[in-house]
């Protein structure tokens, strides 16, 4: 399925790239994080390499002011109204 207007991912990805102030490819691998895809499923899935989406994992956990994948989860999760 191709993203639309009414992708959920890329809603999420707007809400999260606002809230952390992330660059629309890091809002991107965020979105794909939070489907609970791999480093290595979301180099494939977006073409591009796995250390460049290592890195990207890294900054966005960085802006959400979280250590792991986990946390970043329940970070986004706030976006809905659950205060963190």
């Amino acid at each position: 399925m191709g993203t639309t207007d009414l992708d959920p991912d890329r809603a999420h990805a707007t809400a999260w790239a606002a809230r952390w102030r992330l660059a629309p490819r890091h809002a991107r691998v965020a979105a794909l994080v939070m489907r609970g895809l791999s480093d290595k499923e979301i180099a494939r899935e977006t073409g591009l390499s796995f250390a460049t989406v290592r890195t990207y994992v890294k900054a966005v956990l960085r802006a959400a002011g979280v250590h792991n994948r986990v946390e970043l989860l329940r970070a986004a999760l706030g976006v809905n109204g659950r205060s963190r």
